[in-house]
């Protein structure tokens, strides 16, 4: 593959840029950041994409949307240009892929465009799905992995070497077949130490024949022993395991015992409830029966509030009335002190503008005193007036507050008159209550006592139970027993037979 030029378009430094490679050996040079590495990066981009592990963002310029490589190269005599785009979404994913050869441009996915390359410079198929790192390490190393290579030990760089150029198979076929000799060679080995006591190995078989057949006779024997002490241990297990439903079905009689105990209790005590509570409604309707209750008092009491509401409205009206003349007249009275004040201070007329005589001013302060002191009595009465008013509104509101207090306790009385014919109801109820829940104290006794005699007859197979238990465990005993005798004739015949 010889080089020709690439363009990178928004590749990391580069924001839009042609390089031309000469023929011949080529040195990029450059300070550190200056770019070098970003067009051996590209190189490998647009020859395979992005690489396992590898993200877009490593490749696209910041703050660019899109970006791409264009790479123009020449492999057995024909003219290749790839061309690879970034494209940023919400991750940064490869876009756009094309190939021309010789002219002849096709477009193709990331994966397909990648086994393409691969086939132009003959590198294994095996590449399509994982890195490159026959390019990595042939063509483009980092400084970093390249430091470690060198400083690893000569074994290891064999490997790393053989692992890139794919020949590490040839190293492992090698090894295999050294292994492959040696299991050959052991077991011809194994093979000749077998025949060599031939004729005293089918003799010592004859014999272990006969004895075979013996323990194949017994263990007929010892079969048919154990058959029959399975049987009986099944007789017994059924036998024990028939007890055991009686005593479990006794158990079961002896949980219903006590929950018909506990319904019993509980009806008891539903029953003394109710006997409380009967006594509690009987003892509130003789005392509703005692109360005396006359609807008439009732209405009349609601006339005297009626009238006395009425009386204070009235009242309110007349104080009301009574406060705007006293008002009035003090309103009056301030007016005639202030035209007295001003009578004084005049000199001039403001009307005709002349003097003004100090006997007129004395007649006009005459009249405007006896306005006054006039004004003064009707204070004085109407004070008065007032006065026996609100005294009076305190006495009706103090009789209405006790007319009300009257007439709700006669109303809480009716109320209470009214909750008789309930009362009398619930009291029939709790009876008809009681008389069924004394009916089924009574069938729930009855259950009890048929219960408890079944239990009685079902008491008996505890002591059966444990003697079957014993027999059932001697009789598993002897089955284990003659198990362990046929087992044993089996391994015999097993190593005699082989």
């Amino acid at each position: 593959m010889i080089l020709k030029r690439i363009i990178l378009n928004n590749i990391r430094s580069y924001k839009n840029q042609e390089i031309t490679f000469p023929e011949g050996s080529v040195l990029l040079s450059g300070d550190v950041g200056s770019g070098k590495t970003s067009i051996l990066i590209g190189i490998e981009f647009a020859l395979f994409g992005l690489q396992p592990g590898q993200r877009g963002a490593s490749l696209l310029r910041n703050g660019e949307k899109e970006g791409g490589v264009v790479l123009e190269f020449e492999a057995d005599n024909k003219n290749v240009i790839v061309e690879r785009t970034l494209k940023r979404g919400k991750t940064i994913s490869q876009d756009y892929c094309a190939i021309t050869i010789d002219g002849e441009k096709r477009e193709f996915s990331v994966t397909e465009l990648k086994d393409k390359v691969l086939g132009i410079l003959g590198y294994p198929r095996e590449f399509s799905k994982k890195q490159n790192i026959l390019y990595k390490f042939t063509v483009y190393t980092p400084q970093e992995e390249m430091k470690q290579i060198i400083l690893e030990d000569p074994e290891t760089r064999m490997n790393t070497l053989r692992h890139v150029f794919g020949i590490d198979k040839y190293k492992k076929i090698l090894e295999n077949v050294s292994i492959l000799a040696s299991k050959l060679r052991e077991e011809k080995r194994l093979k000749e130490g077998l025949i060599e006591y031939l004729e005293q190995d089918k003799a010592n078989l004859a014999s272990k024949e006969d004895e075979l057949e013996t323990k194949h006779y017994n263990l007929a024997s010892v079969e048919k022993e154990l058959f029959l002490k399975i049987e009986k241990r099944k007789r017994i297990q059924e036998g024990k395991d028939e007890i055991a439903r009686k005593i479990e079905e006794r158990n079961k009689l002896q949980q219903e015992i006590e929950k018909t105990k506990i319904m019993i209790s509980h009806k008891k005590e539903i029953l003394l409830n109710n006997k409380r509570l009967s006594e509690q409604i009987e003892s509130q309707i003789k005392e509703l029966l005692d109360l005396k209750f006359n609807e008439e008092e009732g209405k009349e009491l609601e006339q005297q509030i009626d009238f006395r509401k009425k009386e204070k409205e009235q009242l309110n009206e007349e104080n009301l009335k009574i406060t705007s003349q006293i008002n009035s007249l003090n309103l009056k009275n301030q007016e005639n002190e202030a035209v007295k004040s001003k009578i004084r201070e005049i000199e001039i007329c403001p009307t005709c503008l002349q003097n003004v005589e100090p006997v007129y001013k004395s007649n006009v302060i005459n009249n405007i005193d006896l306005d006054i002191s006039e004004n003064l009595k009707k204070l004085e009465e109407l004070t008065s007036e007032k006065k026996t008013i609100l005294e009076t509104i305190t006495k009706v509101d103090e009789y209405i507050f006790s007319k009300e207090k009257q007439f709700r306790e006669f109303n809480l009385l009716k109320i209470r008159l009214q909750e008789l014919e309930e009362k009398r109801k619930r009291l029939e109820e709790i009876q008809k209550l009681n008389e069924l829940i004394q009916k089924d104290i009574e069938i729930l006794n009855q259950h009890m006592e048929i219960l408890n005699r079944s239990v009685f007859e079902l008491n008996k197979f505890e002591n059966l139970f444990k003697e079957k238990q014993k027999e059932f465990e001697e009789s598993l005993k002897g089955e284990r027993m003659a198990e362990i005798k046929v087992a044993e004739l089996k391994k015999e015949i097993e190593v005699f037979s082989r």
